[in-house]
This record gives structure tokens, sequence and C-alpha cells, in this order.
């Protein structure tokens, strides 16, 4: 039986339809506030990885660009810009500046500056940048955040897993603590309000220490608000990206066997029989045992947890900031592999005497602890040594 059908669409449903299915070029110029052409604009289509960006003089051009498909237009320093394309093919952008990473305040070596009026070489990153990362060693949360800032970390050990961090290259930088020399390690990123580094003639106010840069770092204080009480918890599981495998016993036996035969060795000198190899990869004689060394030894996951509490508040007169916080790591290793552990205290008061004086007490404390066998992971390497030389 065949019947006809009738499909009834509204205007607005027949449109977005057309527009979805047809295809267009979608060019124009892109330009500041004062009518300067901006290069190196990104327009991407949004929801897509399809984009360009300008050229010299701010133009643009994108191919096979969906009728109903929004662009986006972003640019370090300006506002971005969502449009929907609507059918259109030329769109003339002017992008305004981005007035509050211009406004934003940033410390410097002698106080703080906004953004706008900085002259000097200054990189600025807020906390709520450095405490995405759950990772134990602040250095780390600072990797790809502050341009000019080179970290490499060299170890995973658990309490030397810190990242070495130098400034455009150079030797290690100085590390500035509230006006005070000391180590960013010792700090959790949630004690931590902002870090700039200083580059070049920045760093000059401080001496010749600074010659290889200096890494700010401002805590966080008081404000005059109702106490706000702040409380995180974390649990992650860190794992191996790529560890060796020892041979195994039948695998070691064949090659040393190998190794005699192909020197010209007699096969009856040689070190093992073919019949004590094949026992060895068997593994049920105890006196030929085959055991996977990696298996007994390492685990998939191991844990880091991270807990904290802090409280933040204040009046006219009195601002206060109290921290207590706990982190601790285990190693890769199942037995008896050691852990690291982390507390830290910190109190931050401010207050307004009189109209011309004013007081702060900093007080912070790093309490840290490392339990580790004799034979450990980081000691000599002799924890490697046995792993691939027991069979």
């Amino acid at each position: 039986v065949v019947r006809d059908q009738i499909m009834i669409k509204d205007s607005g449903t027949l449109h977005h339809d057309f527009l979805q299915q047809k295809k267009l070029n979608v060019s124009g110029n892109v330009s500041d506030f004062s009518g300067q052409p901006l290069p190196g604009v990104s327009i991407i289509v949004k929801g897509t990885t399809q984009g360009t960006v300008t050229d010299f003089d701010g133009n643009y051009n994108i191919t096979d660009v969906s009728g109903d498909a929004i662009l986006v237009f972003s640019f370090v320093g300006m506002q971005t810009q969502e449009l929907e394309v609507e059918g259109q093919t030329t769109f003339n952008i002017v992008m305004e500046e981005d007035a509050i990473g211009i406004e934003e305040v940033v410390a410097i070596g002698y106080g703080t500056q906004k953004k706008g009026n900085l002259t000097g070489s200054v990189s600025n990153v807020k906390s709520d940048k450095l405490e995405i990362a759950p990772v134990a060693s602040t250095s780390n949360t600072l990797i790809g955040h502050l341009p000019g800032l080179v970290a490499r970390q060299t170890s995973g050990m658990p309490g030397s897993d810190a990242a070495e961090l130098k400034i455009r290259g150079f030797g290690a930088a100085l590390v500035i603590v509230d006006g005070i020399e000391g180590d960013i390690n010792n700090l959790d990123p949630a004690q931590i309000e902002s870090v700039s580094i200083l580059k070049d003639g920045a760093a000059s106010i401080y001496g010749s220490r600074a010659g290889n840069g200096v890494i700010l770092v401002t805590t966080k204080r008081g404000q005059n608000q109702k106490p706000t009480i702040t409380i995180n918890s974390s649990y992650t599981l860190q794992g191996i990206t790529r560890i060796l495998h020892p041979t195994s016993s039948g695998q070691l036996a064949e090659l040393q066997r190998e190794n005699h035969l192909q020197s010209g060795g007699d096969p009856q000198t040689a070190p093992w029989t073919q019949e004590a190899i094949d026992k060895f990869y068997q593994g049920g004689d105890p006196a030929y045992p085959n055991t996977d060394w990696y298996a007994y030894t390492f685990r998939d996951w191991a844990p880091q947890q991270k807990h904290n509490l802090s409280i933040q508040g204040g009046s006219n007169k009195i601002k206060y900031f109290g921290y207590f916080g706990y982190t601790k790591q285990e190693t890769m290793v199942k037995r008896n592999g050691g852990d690291y552990s982390r507390y830290n205290a910190q109190s931050n008061v401010d207050a307004d005497i009189t109209d011309n004086l004013k007081m702060s007490i900093n007080l912070s404390i790093a309490h840290q602890k490392g339990n580790f066998p004799i034979r450990g992971l980081n000691n000599g390497g002799y924890f490697w040594q046995d792993y691939f030389n027991t069979k």
C-alpha cells in the first residue's frame, strides 16, 4: 500500500537547513580601535579545527565555511569576539583591548604596578592557574604559564620531583618569597597569590645575584571581608610512562649460551644446556626459577594525596590569612618503596595601627619527611642494579 506523505516545516527550520548546507568563502580585515591592521589574529570556526590567521595587512580568508557557522576571533591583549556567519561572506572586525589584563596589578621588584604601565620585561601568573594541576612540587605548576621560563624535571622520585627553573635558558633564577629569598617548592600552590618573573633590566633592583632573573612569589593575604573558610582535598594516581623490563631467566640463559656459541665456543662447555634453558622457561622446577620481577616489584598506580584548609578575612584595621596543608606521595614500588610527606602552615596578618603606620607579620613553616630504604630509588642507583641483575 502506497500512501502520500506530506512534511511540514516552519520557515525558520527551512532557513537553518539551507544555511547549514550552504558553503561560503568568508573573508575580511581585522584592525584595532585606531584603525591599524592586526597581523596574526586567530580566526577559528567554532567547534572545529578549521581556521586561519590574518596576514601582515590584517586580511584573512576561510573557504568552505558552513552558512550557520560561528567565527571566533582571538588575539593576545584583545577581547575575544564571536560572530555568526548567517550566510554573509565579508566581516571587517575591530578588536578592543582587554582592559582587565591591562589594569591587572603585577608584583615587581619595588612594589606593584599595572600591566599597562610596565616598561620592564615582566611575566605574571595568578593562583587560579597554579591550583589546577594536583602536583606536589609547586615549580611544576609554572610550566607553560610564564613566557621565558624554562622548567626541566629530571626525577619523578617523591620529594625530588621538583623542576629546575631557568629564565631564558640561563642559570638558576633567584627566588624571592614575600620579599625574602626562599624556595618555591616549600610552598603549596594554594598558599600563593601570584608569581612574577623579572627578566633583563627588570631584575636589576636585586643586584648581581639577579643576573639570571628573579622569580617573585607573593603569598595570599587577608581581605576586608567576612571570614571565608576554604577546604581542598584531592587524591590522584600517578603511573609509569615507560620502563624497561628485565630479561627472564630463560632469556638470559639463552643469550649467555648463544654468546658462547657465536664466539666459537664448544657446545659441551656452554654455560647452559638447551634442557636447562627449557626448564627456565617452564618455571615449574624450583632449581630453575623464572620470576617476573617487574610484576613483582611495581604496581600500576602510585597514590598521591593533598589536603588543605585556609581561612581568610578581616576588617578595615586588621586582615588575616591562615593556612594548613598536608601532602603525601608514594612510590611505584609495591613493597617498602618509601614515601614522602610535607606539612605546610602559614599565617599572614596585616594591621593598620595608625593612618601612617602599618604592620605585617608573616609566618611560614614547611616540614618535610622522606622515608626511603637505604638501597632506594635515588640512592646511587642501587635499586636499579638489584632490579636488573636479580634473576
